[in-house]
């Protein structure tokens, strides 16, 4: 790729490491690569060594370019690199300070840092805040889908995963947003409690389906979510359901707990943004829920290049202002 039509996207958070090289001409993702070695595991690498290396600003910026190399894809006249996610946290790079919404998603204004390491111009972009909640990563993900998913309609995005986001947009800006620990429960529940011997892994499939809805109808009645998770215990020691079909069950659970918190009254179609896996899920529960509104999966091949245009127009935005001294370190 030529430098002037390039740059890498960077998505550093906490389990996982993602890097794409992109081209900005038409974002096209010209190669992409994982690494298991999210900033959680790379701060207790760092915690163990930092007598070696006592400084772990430095030592993680070594690492990433370290990561590039790694993936032996020629960057020789790649100059920038943007990341976004935890790098901007307290476990990542370097900390820096949320940017309050109301946002405007067409001009995002969002704090922005450079830092010229090894050749490289590094521009580390925070998240976004409100007086209860914050977002580092999905931001760019809402960004990089707005001109052609959000628009100026009043759109509810969901973002599955660990941490899920509910993020409002009116007008084209992000207006409310709220973040559920849907997955770090489930993982929780299934891998560290008495439940984890009466459940199996198998992905979501039609025959799962009665027990996952079943899971989605328990919270929409009314039960107790902690009540209704013992109901694995017993669906396995009384023989009533399947390890397997424990396991929907416990996901229909914690996303019918998840979605009964949407505030539908100012939405008039709601955006997933997730896998096909994950959005398939969820789109399941929320048809079960009667949502009554128009639902959009974003296609599969988009969600890597809508992260990095997200992410590029970020920091277009920031390089179009006057830049601050302080926001710009050698």
């Amino acid at each position: 790729m030529e430098a002037e039509n390039s740059f890498i996207s960077v998505d550093w958070g906490t389990s996982n490491l993602r890097i794409r090289f992109v081209s900005d001409s038409d974002f096209q993702i010209q190669g992409e690569f994982f690494y298991n070695h999210g900033l959680k595991k790379m701060n207790k690498i760092w915690e163990e060594s930092k007598n070696i290396f006592p400084n772990k600003k430095n030592y993680l910026l070594d690492k990433l370019i370290e990561f590039i190399d790694k993936t032996l894809f020629e960057h020789t006249n790649i100059k920038n690199i943007i990341i976004s996610g935890m790098a901007s946290s307290s476990i990542g790079i370097q900390e820096l300070d949320y940017s309050p919404i109301p946002l405007n998603l067409f001009n995002p204004n969002i704090v922005l840092k450079k830092i010229e390491w090894k050749g490289k111009t590094i521009s580390l972009i925070s998240g976004i805040k409100k007086n209860d909640d914050i977002i580092r990563g999905e931001e760019t993900q809402v960004i990089g889908i707005t001109e052609e998913f959000v628009k100026q309609d009043n759109v509810l995005i969901i973002i599955p995963g660990t941490h899920s986001k509910h993020i409002y947009c009116k007008d084209g800006i992000i207006t409310d947003f709220k973040t559920f620990m849907t997955g770090e429960i489930f993982s929780c529940l299934s891998e560290n409690t008495i439940l984890s011997q009466s459940i199996e892994y198998d992905n979501f499939k039609e025959e799962y389906e009665i027990s996952f809805l079943n899971g989605v109808y328990q919270i929409k009645k009314g039960l107790s979510l902690i009540n209704a998770a013992f109901k694995l215990r017993t669906n396995d020691l009384f023989k009533k359901k399947s390890k397997r079909d424990n396991y929907h069950f416990l996901s229909g659970l914690l996303l019918g707990e998840e979605l009964l918190k949407l505030d539908l009254r100012m939405t008039n179609k709601i955006v997933v943004y997730a896998n096909p896996k994950l959005a398939k899920i969820y789109t399941t529960a929320l048809k079960h829920l009667e949502t009554k509104k128009e639902i959009i999966c974003i296609p599969e091949k988009k969600l890597a290049k809508s992260q990095a245009l997200g992410q590029f127009k970020i920091y277009k935005q920031s390089i179009s202002e006057k830049s601050h001294p302080s926001n710009y370190e050698v």
